[in-house]
């Protein structure tokens, strides 16, 4: 769970038939995605560079931490749209 200022909002990770969901309170739509996958990727991240994690839902198992993080800052549509699908659901640097 995570507060915005005046309203409380709830993240809910199921597990169902094989199947990640993720149910947001404050969700446009109440209509589920289904995840076949739930991946912790390590890699480096900042500057300076720091061990960080990131964990997705995603239906491909094989995506890398290099991957997630070059379409989260690439400008390049083409790219972005040829990565299958992912949501990520933590991201924060080790100690």
């Amino acid at each position: 769970m995570y507060c915005k200022t005046q309203d409380t909002i709830y993240l809910d990770l199921f597990y169902e038939k094989e199947y990640f969901y993720l149910f947001e309170t404050e969700a446009k739509s109440h209509e589920h995605s289904p995840y076949l996958y739930l991946l912790t990727l390590e890699g480096q991240y900042g500057n300076p560079k720091k061990d960080t994690k990131v964990i997705i839902l995603t239906d491909d198992k094989t995506l890398t931490f290099e991957t997630v993080m070059k379409v989260l800052y690439s400008s390049n549509l083409d790219y972005k749209k040829s990565v299958p699908n992912f949501r990520i659901l933590f991201f924060y640097d080790l100690i």
